[in-house]
């Protein structure tokens, strides 16, 4: 998920966290120009710290996180993971950093292969043991630490063999490694799992040889799996090496292991195999293999000195994150002061986690590229050995920076100690107090009690820290945020609300507060999280606070059309190269239709890249839109190889689908794959095939094809500019009663009878029009240099008082429309600018017509909000599917239809702007687009009448009620559930003059009866929505709960069934009684 917010501050009391921000053209990098960079480090341990950066340039953004470990320090070490498993099995790296003893942080490592069972690729050794040995003829290195800390790459060397009594001796070539039918002798001890591989189809007449305490214990042919010993190990072999284990080796002897390895394994502490080098004495090498393409990837780097090693993971395959190629990857690690790198494996399986400062548990910093963390082979951790030292310091981790008045916002202070581990705090011993501005601190709650800047400080043994909160005084609207708007059944995200205050600066709402429904209910929201269910389709979440709505569409699915059953495309067998074999037939009992493709192929007859096509003589039409490709696959056993596909497009270019990467399953599995961005349609499927480049993986087998779908996104529901909130009253929308100079804003288009209608407005007094998008040669013909704007590209014009700005996103973005557009708006930015603003772009720069890349829309907002902060008057417009207006942040966002029977007046008066929505057709105002109207309370609000002759009232978040001028305690507070206010039974009855014997509680039942100063009894069972009155049930809208102990239900159906009023004040979330 994208961070909205960039970077989630977090305040640091004695600055051991830096922050650099960076708004402007920076130094370049391997001939990279960042426009904007961002950064923070803290130290994480005693010798590791963590750095993150984040920044944005002509390729897009660049999310890297860096973790650099002192190897010299004495309470930080270095592990290797592995799955509980054994090196045999994958597992995610946070489940392998909970076994770890104190753990700090941690990366992905090594490569491995997707078979089952798994394998790493590499070297592994922990302690000066070997716990798998490398894959023969790899060009791959690997990392090393010794036990003196000092690391190291080399190419790593084995001889392993084994001796018995008898004078035999046989040569390993694996140790803990598949092989392709384990036709190598291999030695597998606990390292690999609890058992052995057993034989196979493949390879029925496996041989292990069975070793405990050096004694052979058992030698087996063509059996299951066998325990491996704790104390031993199984050597095995098929074929003509297990023949030789068969005969060579009996029951009975001794045998002793020899493991002489180039570098000596006993002053190595750890070493972990990975790709090839990226880094020698601080430059770029010549690669052993192609790193090529824009992925997420992993490193580790070695500083001169060679006591520091480097740890990085970059981001891509994400909406902002581009990722990087070997070059660039290399780049950034001398950058990062390498002297040596080392690639590890990357795009799915890139991941780092960290125990960040104050926190006690590590946690995933980086964006996996498949949205949660791949399960890999191994890893590498960083532990701390270091005691729990003195306190140092505290911060707050609420990145919360804005809220509203009598919001309660909760405060979130850790500390830590002198060796940057979490200090535990006593909880209740941290003092809190407001130092700046108007407010109050209540249960590590702050309650800003009046609009401005508020500081509020933390204290604890001696310790401070501060931070500084921006108070908004009311909610003037609401709008609805989520990552995006398409879902996979099954899958999650999270949702916040947002309150907006009459300037249109905003502060998060506690969802709590916020009632939410999904029009549809094809999902379920819980704690800010929406879990969609497995139903497909369109719907709509709508949020309600206080009288404002706000809407979001959203579409759960795919849209999905089918092909033909796959006989009926012709097709045919092809392998590459010529040497490998093959056919294609149609076999019965397909997994959606009566008939399946077979493909049969053999991969064994050549080391290179090797093929087997099924390709279609009569291609496969891909329906446009189309952005996956759906494709059942059944497998009888699993292998490494990639499942593709080759599509050709409209431009005659042929692109990749990749379906799978390794066949990891048997039986019938559904795979999909990425249609690439570029495909121009009509586009046709030619060909699906399996692939391996491994020569030491060539296998022979069979798949079965069937059941394709083409998928494309769902058309997501279209929502008006009530529906979809993000509006308050807006000040300068207005006529004014005398105007210097008067503008219009179309969203153009080619519609004969709109153009006609712009003309007629040119005549009614419009000095020129200013259009968001193209219009016709006739309508620039006939109204001259009066029609500005509708070229494309990017130009800037200032005039007195105004300075005009085009923008083009007409290709999701300014970056991927034209880079160049970003660092020329940068520069036109700086300097004197005039009083008004006006920027014009052809669509939305948020929402679901808006960036795609929703940084680069929040990047380029706040350059327009710096210049509302400078007291600049803003207008952005934009082209979109109807006329809106959204103020944000003290900017004014303005869509404008194409072909629209709406524009904009734009208006000069005084030195400043006034603007107002009008029709084309007789030129009236639009009501009530701009202005939200607030719907009716779901409370009662009746005048105030006084009980027992005072008044009592309740307020949201407030540990007392008033009783007249008294105040009184509470255990808990009132609050707020799904747009009711919730009250304790038991103080509201107290305070109401309810006797406490009138107010009876069933334990067994969780049943609460009340009997009224009139004789009426209520009813109530918590977890119910029921509020029995006598004899009647009233729907109460949200069900009795219990919450710290007490009994709360919505105070409307409550009072109104006691006969009670009472006036309830949205601005202080206050009711009185």
């Amino acid at each position: 998920m994208i961070d909205k917010y960039s970077f989630k501050k977090k305040w640091i009391g004695l600055g051991l966290a830096t922050l650099v921000s960076i708004g402007a053209l920076v130094e370049p990098v391997a001939a990279q120009t960042w426009l904007f960079e961002e950064k923070t480090t803290e130290n994480i341990a005693g010798g590791a710290s963590y750095q993150r950066i984040l920044r944005f340039g002509e390729q897009g953004w660049q999310h890297v996180n860096v973790i650099r470990v002192n190897l010299n320090d004495q309470h930080t070490k270095l592990d290797l993971l592995q799955s509980a498993g054994g090196v045999s099995q994958r597992e995610s790296l946070t489940n392998m950093l909970q076994r770890a003893e104190n753990p700090v942080a941690g990366i992905n490592a090594d490569f491995f292969y997707l078979t089952n069972p798994d394998s790493p690729m590499g070297i592994m050794v922990r302690d000066g043991s070997i716990v798998s040995s490398p894959v023969l003829e790899k060009p791959y290195s690997t990392l090393a630490v010794t036990n003196e800390g000092q690391a190291f790459l080399t190419d790593w060397h084995n001889h392993l063999y084994v001796s018995t009594e008898n004078g035999g001796i046989f040569s390993i070539s694996a140790y803990n490694k598949i092989t392709w039918n384990y036709h190598m002798i291999t030695m597998m001890d606990r390292n690999w799992g609890e058992k052995s591989p057993g034989a196979g189809d493949e390879y029925r007449d496996l041989v292990e040889v069975v070793v405990a305490d050096g004694v052979v214990t058992e030698v087996r042919r063509g059996l299951p799996p066998v325990t491996i010993p704790e104390n031993g190990y199984v050597l095995l072999a098929s074929g003509q090496n297990g023949q030789l284990l068969l005969q060579g080796i009996r029951q009975g002897e001794r045998i002793t292991f020899y493991d002489q390895t180039t570098p000596n394994l006993q002053n190595i502490q750890l070493a972990v195999g990975g790709g090839t080098v990226l880094v020698r004495n601080g430059q770029t090498v010549s690669f052993s293999e192609p790193v090529a393409g824009n992925h997420p990837r992993t490193a580790v780097g070695i500083n001169r000195a060679g006591n520091e090693l480097i740890m990085v993971t970059i981001d891509g395959r994400h909406r902002s994150y581009t990722g990087v190629d070997g070059q660039k990857l290399a780049a950034l690690m001398i950058e990062l002061g390498s002297d040596q790198a080392i690639l590890m494996d990357g795009g799915g399986s890139t991941t780092m986690a960290v125990r960040q400062l104050g926190e006690s548990a590590v946690k995933v910093v980086n964006a996996p590229s498949d949205g949660n963390q791949r399960r890999i082979i191994n890893g590498l951790a960083v532990t701390s050995t270091a005691p729990q030292g003195e306190l140092a310091g505290l911060m707050f981790t609420a990145g919360q920076e804005s809220v509203f008045v009598n919001q309660p916002m909760n405060l979130q202070v850790s500390g830590y100690d002198t060796y940057y581990q979490a200090y535990p705090l006593e909880s209740g011993a941290v003092t809190y107090r407001v130092v700046e501005g108007k407010g109050r601190v209540e249960n590590q709650q702050l309650i800003a009690e009046a609009a401005g800047t508020l500081i509020v400080e933390a204290s604890f043994q001696g310790k401070s820290v501060s931070q500084t909160i921006q108070a908004l005084s009311e909610v003037a609207g609401l709008q609805i945020h989520v990552p995006r708007y398409t879902l996979n059944p099954g899958a999650s995200m999270s949702v916040t609300v947002e309150g907006i205050d009459p300037n249109g600066f905003r502060a998060p709402l506690s969802m709590s507060r916020v009632q939410i429904t999904d029009q549809q209910g094809l999902g379920t929201l819980s704690n800010g999280v929406y879990q969609a269910g497995q139903r497909e389709g369109t719907t709509v979440l709508r949020a309600s606070y206080n009288g404002y709505q706000a809407a979001v569409p959203l579409s759960i699915g795919m849209q999905r059309q089918a092909a033909a059953s796959l006989e009926t495309y012709q097709p045919a067998f092809l392998g590459y190269p010529a040497a490998v074999k093959g056919s294609v037939s149609t076999v019965s009992g397909g997994a959606v239709n009566p008939n399946a493709l077979r493909l049969d192929f053999d991969l064994t007859g050549a080391i290179e890249t090797t093929a087997a096509y099924v390709v279609f003589g009569q291609s496969i039409s891909i329906p446009a839109q189309t952005s996956r490709i759906s494709l059942r696959v059944n497998a009888t056993e699993t292998a490494p190889h990639w499942i593709r596909g080759q599509v050709r497009d409209a431009s005659g270019q042929t692109h990749t689908v990749d379906f799978k990467q390794g066949i990891d399953w048997t039986g019938w599995s559904t795979l999909e794959g990425n249609l690439p961005q570029g495909v121009t349609f009509p586009a046709v499927l030619e060909r699906i095939y399996v692939v391996e480049t491994d020569p030491f993986f060539k296998t022979r087998g069979t798949l079965l094809f069937d059941g394709i779908e083409f998928l494309a996104p769902l058309t997501l529901p279209v929502l008006t500019p009530e529906e979809a909130g993000g509006q308050v009253a807006d000040p300068v929308r207005k006529v004014p009663a005398q105007a210097d100079g008067q503008w219009l804003v179309h969203g153009g288009g080619d519609d004969n009878t709109v153009s006609q209608q712009l003309l007629r407005q040119l005549q009614n007094g419009y000095q020129s029009i200013y259009v968001t998008g193209n219009v016709t040669g006739e309508l620039r013909s006939q109204a001259g240099n009066r029609i500005i704007g509708g070229n494309g590209g990017h130009t800037a014009n200032q005039t007195g008082q105004q300075m005009v700005i085009y923008l083009d996103n007409s290709q999701d973005g300014l970056r991927k429309t034209n880079y160049q557009q970003w660092p020329w708006l940068m520069n036109t930015l700086k300097g004197s600018l005039p009083e008004q603003i006006l920027v014009f772009l052809p669509k939305p720069i948020w929402g679901p017509q808006g960036f795609g890349d929703e940084l680069e829309a929040d990047l380029l907002g706040e350059q327009f909000k710096k210049l509302a902060d400078q007291g600049k008057q803003v207008f952005v417009f934009h082209g979109n599917g109807s006329a809106e207006v959204e103020l944000r942040d003290g900017v004014r966002y303005i869509g404008v239809a194409r072909n629209g029977q709406q524009g904009v007046a734009l208006y000069q008066s005084g030195g400043r702007l006034s603007y107002q929505l009008i029709n084309l057709a007789d030129n009236t105002a639009i009501p009530g687009v701009a202005v939200q109207e607030k719907v009716q309370e779901t409370v009662s609000t009746p005048a105030p009448i006084p009980v027992n002759d005072q008044q009592v009232s309740f307020r949201v978040g407030q540990r007392y009620y008033m009783a007249g001028s008294e105040q009184i305690s509470l255990d808990t507070a009132p609050y707020i559930k799904d747009g009711r206010l919730m009250v304790p039974v038991a103080h509201i009855s107290r305070a109401l003059g309810i006797p406490r014997e009138n107010v009876e509680w069933d334990g067994l039942s969780e049943t609460v009866m009340i009997r009224g100063s009139e004789g009426q009894a209520l009813l109530m069972t918590i977890g119910s929505r029921q509020l029995w009155v006598e004899d009647e049930a009233v729907d109460m809208g949200v069900a009795a709960e219990i919450t710290n102990d007490r009994s709360f239900v919505p105070i409307s159906r409550f009072a109104a069934a006691l006969g009670i009023e009472y006036q309830w004040y949205p601005d202080n979330e206050t009711v009185i009684f």
